[in-house]
């Protein structure tokens, strides 16, 4: 059973500008030409905080600021792997980026 403090909104803001400042431009994680770097730092971020705060629940916001911290072919990877794990997004990001 989820109780009401293990459910989150979280504004990815912060995620997101600590990931572009530890791993845009590193090609740590390059496959086919497509540097996968800023995802990894955003998913470690993100997976770190879920666990320390005990997250079971949540919905990430994208809200328009991010597209001033890294480039959208950033964010588009973040929101891809995210959809890939079936974590909610807010659908303003589908329409942002």
């Amino acid at each position: 059973m989820v109780r009401p403090e293990s459910r989150f909104l979280l504004d990815t803001a912060f995620i997101v500008e600590r990931a572009h400042k530890m791993f845009s431009g590193t090609a740590l994680l390059t496959t086919e030409a497509n540097d996968h770097s800023f995802t990894f730092g955003f998913a470690r971020d993100f997976l770190r905080l879920r666990n320390r705060l005990g997250i079971r629940v949540g919905v990430l916001v994208f809200a328009s600021e991010v597209h001033s911290q890294t480039t959208d072919q950033n964010l588009e990877g973040v929101v891809s792997f995210l959809e890939e794990l079936a974590i909610p997004t807010s659908t303003t990001v589908r329409t942002l980026v």
